[in-house]
């Protein structure tokens, strides 16, 4: 899942930086100046918020097993290892 992330990001940058200087001429003269801050700070916002994400999945995958633990002692159940 992290290398999808991080192949996702690298597409993401690619594609803008073909876009922004493809259309260069309909852009003011201080986005065509700063594309690469702005291409930047979004690829630096996109991955930040993708670690958050992964990380909140892996706090869900972590307390699952507990969960289960716990619901397994209450019922005693056959199925519950």
């Amino acid at each position: 899942m992290v290398l999808v992330a991080v192949i996702g990001v690298m597409v993401y940058r690619l594609a803008v930086t073909t876009v922004m200087y493809s259309f260069a001429s309909r852009f003011s003269d201080a986005i065509y100046s700063n594309t690469k801050l702005i291409i930047s700070m979004s690829a630096a916002l996109m991955n930040l918020v993708i670690i958050v994400i992964l990380n909140m999945v892996r706090k869900c995958e972590k307390a699952k097993p507990r969960k289960m633990r716990m619901f397994c002692a209450q019922n005693s159940t056959n199925f519950c290892l």
